[in-house]
């Protein structure tokens, strides 16, 4: 077992992924913990209905984030790493866009004086933008 595990950590990629697995889940457990103090406070939401909303929507964009790392076909030449970094790079580019999206959901919330008819559109506004930030960031 020891010498495996010292194969393990003398093994660059495994050493990467490992990295990358621990810093997705730890973007994870900050928005889980984020999650239900902003929509308690801005949409006046119900606790559970706020963890299932994060839980639906976490696992969903999860999934979809991986299925689209998964169909990246990974080719150990030049070219594949090119292709690999735009991939990476498209990826964060749409998590940044998600967060522009969030912005923009969140905005109405923080000024209005009182509940509006924009609160719904800003909900699922910011429900979107969050669901572009994980699929992002889990690709």
């Amino acid at each position: 077992v020891a010498s495996q595990l010292g194969q393990l950590w003398g093994n660059p990629l495994f050493c990467r992924c490992a990295m990358a697995y621990a810093s997705a889940n730890y973007v994870n457990s900050a928005l889980q913990f984020l999650w239900v103090r902003v929509f308690m406070q801005l949409w006046d939401m119900d606790k559970d209905y706020c963890v299932t909303s994060f839980l639906i929507i976490s696992a969903s964009s999860g999934a979809l984030g991986i299925l689209a790392a998964s169909c990246q076909k990974v080719d150990r030449d030049h070219a594949g790493k090119l292709s690999t970094l735009r991939f990476v790079h498209k990826a964060f580019s749409g998590a940044v866009l998600g967060a522009l999206v969030v912005v923009v959901g969140v905005m109405p919330q923080l000024h209005r004086p009182e509940a509006s008819s924009l609160e719904q559109r800003s909900l699922l506004t910011t429900w979107l933008g969050l669901s572009l930030v994980l699929v992002g960031v889990t690709a």
